[in-house]
């Protein structure tokens, strides 16, 4: 089972501050019943203008640090994009873009104002063959009560990646509903932690255990068993 979405790598954006962390959240990953993670730190220009090169080298001395610590967890790195023109700037330039496999790129929104011209953007990315996942839709409360919103962004190509935590109400009661009415229409993809912190973990055990994501992966038919990590 593997992790597609969380802020692990140390102090490179909001989640782990230092090496620490990182290793106590891999380890707790584990717990969860993950054998496999994938790094997806933020790339937001005016806020965390991370390279893609200094997010591969981050992970590639976690993945030291893991070994060294004997945490039996598969590390990988993609990243999480906040699509706007920076994005565009880099397919103009044929940079490579941090993927998943089958070249899945995890993509975010603003959480404070619904984006215009979405389809202005992805198109490049469809062109340059990128695979469009939309990183926690239930998050983004514009969109609450709007079906056809999300029907329309399955019709651009967007694949959905759902935080677990949104299956209880630990971001709110509505991203919750919302969360539940995506999983139960069919419309999810792919599961992730998308964790950041102790606080993060915790409720994780607490409220899935051992074995509830890979229940929910099981049951929803979720792509996530469909990764691997070498």
């Amino acid at each position: 089972m593997i992790d597609i979405h969380s802020h692990i790598l140390p102090n490179i954006d909001d989640g782990a501050p230092d090496l620490n962390t990182s290793l106590m959240l891999c380890k707790g990953l584990t717990v969860l019943g993950f054998n496999g993670v994938i790094a997806t730190p933020h790339i937001i220009s005016d806020l965390y203008p991370n390279t893609e090169e200094k997010i591969v080298s981050s992970s590639q001395s976690l993945n030291k640090s893991l070994i060294e610590n004997n945490i039996n967890l598969k590390l990988s790195v993609a990243a999480e994009y906040l699509l706007d023109e920076t994005v565009i700037s880099k397919i103009n330039k044929d940079i490579k873009l941090l993927t998943f496999p089958n070249n899945g790129l995890l993509l975010e929104f603003s959480y404070s104002h619904e984006p215009e011209n979405i389809v202005e953007y992805t198109f490049p990315l469809q062109i340059k063959e990128y695979a469009m996942v939309l990183a926690h839709p239930e998050r983004y409360s514009y969109w609450h009560g709007k079906m056809d919103q999300y029907e329309s962004l399955k019709e651009m190509g967007f694949s959905f990646q759902l935080n677990a935590l949104s299956l209880t109400n630990y971001y709110g009661k509505q991203v919750n509903e919302t969360a539940n009415m995506l999983l139960q229409n069919g419309m999810i993809d792919y599961i992730g932690t998308d964790i950041h912190h102790e606080r993060h973990l915790k409720a994780l055990l607490q409220h899935f255990g051992k074995s509830g994501l890979q229940e929910i992966i099981q049951k929803y038919k979720l792509k996530n068993k469909n990764f691997e990590i070498n």
